[in-house]
């Protein structure tokens, strides 16, 4: 990478920095308030040459890069990256990671080997460059074929290695600055798809793929909102769907976004074992006649919900309170399970 190359990338990362601060003015974004998008100034070639002396590797290069040139640790996704003395304070108890090992994880690991890898050190040749919260941190590989690929996992096992789509450390890097910039959910950064409601509804048109056509679906949930473009699109897909794992992935993401039109959706909904959306539809599209049509199984259900589908249900028995079909006692007997469920929250 030539001298040109280089500081037209730390420019391009200083401006959308700033742009990302500006966005985030009250510094929301998860994460946000612990970086506040600073970057530390750049390590220097000689820090890092002695880091990695010390632990006898070589860094993948545009993370070296990053440390070197740009900024050592401070603002990135989640609580940010690590910059040489952060990596220092992580790797004391080296037990996890290993540097010198030849990897174990590979992207979507069966389980079988991910119990084999467990046994072991599931952990080994992977440097650890953030903090996800908890148990859950970010790393980089450090050799093999996914040298330099960012992955996600959980010191505690509890969940194997997530491997994000992007090939180097930067494309990650950049990608978390757009869609902070874009207001996009950021909470899961890196595990959904790349690209606007644009995107991912031409790449849905282009698969037959059922595993792609899930993740194509489950990426819409970073958006704030579905556009009337989309929300048709989907409410088309929806209709048309065979599969029903992928039409009920539908279903969801349309009732998420609030989209008209989903009354017809609601036996299929139930069927399926999924309350929570069907309750919604039944309050927000919901005539008279279809909440007093599925009165009885709502309070049937209701003991069993929680978060937006508990208020969603109480919503709808209070819209049929007048009713003269209601058994009161069963009525009287919901509105109070309503009270106290909230009294408790």
């Amino acid at each position: 990478m030539g001298k040109a190359d280089q500081a037209s990338w730390i420019r391009q990362i200083y401006k959308l920095l700033e742009q990302a601060k500006a966005k985030d003015g009250g510094q929301v974004v998860f994460g946000a308030g612990s970086h506040k998008y600073r970057l530390a100034p750049p390590a220097g070639e000689e820090a890092v040459q002695a880091f990695e002396l010390k632990y006898g590797i070589r860094l993948p290069e545009e993370y070296r890069n990053f440390l070197m040139l740009a900024g050592d640790g401070g603002a990135g996704p989640y609580y940010g990256i690590y910059g040489l003395e952060a990596l220092e304070q992580e790797l004391k108890d080296d037990r996890n990671y290993c540097l010198l090992s030849e990897p174990a994880l590979y992207p979507k690991m069966s389980d079988e080997d991910w119990d084999n890898a467990v046994k072991g050190q599931p952990f080994a040749g992977i440097l650890p460059i953030g903090s996800q919260g908890c148990t859950h941190m970010t790393g980089l590989m450090l050799r093999g074929p996914y040298c330099g690929q960012v992955v996600y996992f959980d010191l505690d096992h509890c969940v194997k290695p997530f491997f994000v789509r992007e090939n180097g450390f930067l494309a990650w890097y950049m990608r978390w600055l757009r869609e902070v910039i874009s207001g996009y959910e950021i909470f899961w950064f890196g595990t959904n798809l790349d690209g606007n409601e644009q995107q991912l509804m031409e790449q849905y048109q282009q698969t037959d793929n059922s595993e792609e056509k899930a993740e194509i679906i489950d990426s819409f949930r970073k958006f704030e909102k579905l556009p009337k473009k989309q929300q048709q699109f989907f409410k088309t897909a929806c209709d048309q769907e065979s599969n029903m794992e992928i039409r009920m992935k539908l279903v969801k993401m349309l009732t998420h976004f609030r989209v008209k039109g989903m009354g017809g959706q609601i036996e299929k909904m139930w069927e399926y074992g999924a309350y929570a959306e069907a309750i919604s539809v039944i309050n927000y599209e919901g005539d008279w006649d279809t909440k007093k049509k599925w009165q009885e199984q709502i309070l049937e259900k209701l003991p069993q919900l929680r978060g937006d589908a508990f208020r969603d249900a109480c919503y709808t028995i209070k819209a049929l309170k007048d009713c003269p079909d209601i058994n009161a006692g069963r009525l009287k007997e919901a509105v109070e399970h309503c009270r106290t469920f909230r009294r408790r929250i």
